[in-house]
């Protein structure tokens, strides 16, 4: 992917991105609007723009599922795992 943020961007950013990040790790189901919320951040939008930031700069993804709120989505983190080779030889060994 190409990168196409300039370094006032990168400096604005990558901390909102570490902070999503990071609220993301406790693996439950979030809100965009619930995240921003809580992380003093605009709206679910910038929430959303950070998860896809996250997930093509680094090993992490997240799963969507729909909320008990008509139009409103809930995201979880997928945190990788941290010694993929190791399964596999212990899979295939």
């Amino acid at each position: 992917m190409r990168d196409h943020w300039t370094s006032e961007d990168r400096a604005r950013l990558t901390p909102h991105n570490a902070r999503v990040l990071e609220a993301l790790k406790d693996c439950q189901w979030h809100t965009l609007d619930g995240l921003a919320l809580s992380l003093g951040l605009r709206n679910g939008s910038t929430v959303a723009s950070r998860l896809r930031d996250i997930k093509a700069q680094t090993n992490y993804s997240y799963e969507r599922r729909r909320s008990e709120i008509v139009g409103v989505f809930e995201y979880r983190l997928i945190v990788p795992d941290p010694n993929p080779t190791q399964l596999e030889l212990e899979v295939n060994g």
